[in-house]
């Protein structure tokens, strides 16, 4: 049962996962989520309900690297099922980081999720970061520049404009580029 703007819903058995709304929500989430990573063999982060695998290797094992990731996802797909929780494959994405041109890395195997594969990406947005496979900082740092010139000029405006205003403002513009 959730409570939102003084509007009580209806009793319901959560069956898997964790109600969304409640005031105990997120930390019962954190708990659910707590042994997702027990079994992998990579480094995992975790952040809210985003997860993300890393490995660190040389150009020449980079098929056993891939080897090993498919393994842990595999793991990872097992404990979703175990815990009902069905893992969105289409916004899942692999980037293999390297200072060398793409082309000079071999060809890659897929990255597999119960035998789907996912998309290899050169950018990714993580957690407001923009990563680029390459390493090159130039997209991240022009988005952040660009943040950067549309929180001055809200500033710029606290004066002139209504607090409504501002955070139509704030949402069509500034919010609209962490997501």
């Amino acid at each position: 049962m959730t409570t939102a703007d003084g509007i009580t819903s209806s009793a319901r058995i959560v069956d898997r996962g964790v109600p969304q709304g409640s005031a105990l929500g997120p930390l019962r989430f954190f708990i659910f989520i707590d042994d997702l990573g027990d079994n992998v063999s990579a480094t995992m982060r975790l952040f809210a309900d985003d997860a993300s695998l890393y490995r660190v290797t040389e150009k020449n094992n980079i098929r056993k690297v891939i080897d090993q990731v498919n393994k842990d996802l595999l793991l990872i797909y097992e404990w979703s099922i175990t815990w009902k929780l069905y893992l969105n494959i289409d916004k899942c994405k692999a980037m293999i980081f390297s200072t060398r041109e793409r082309d000079t890395l071999p060809s890659l195997p897929p990255v597999l999720i119960n035998k789907s594969p996912i998309s290899y990406v050169v950018e990714q947005k993580q957690l407001c970061l923009i990563l680029r496979s390459n390493l090159n900082w130039i997209v991240h740092v022009d988005y952040v520049t660009k943040v950067s010139r549309l929180t001055s000029l809200l500033k710029l405006y606290t004066r002139a404009l209504s607090r409504q205003a501002l955070d139509g403002v704030y949402k069509s513009f500034v919010l609209n580029l962490f997501t």
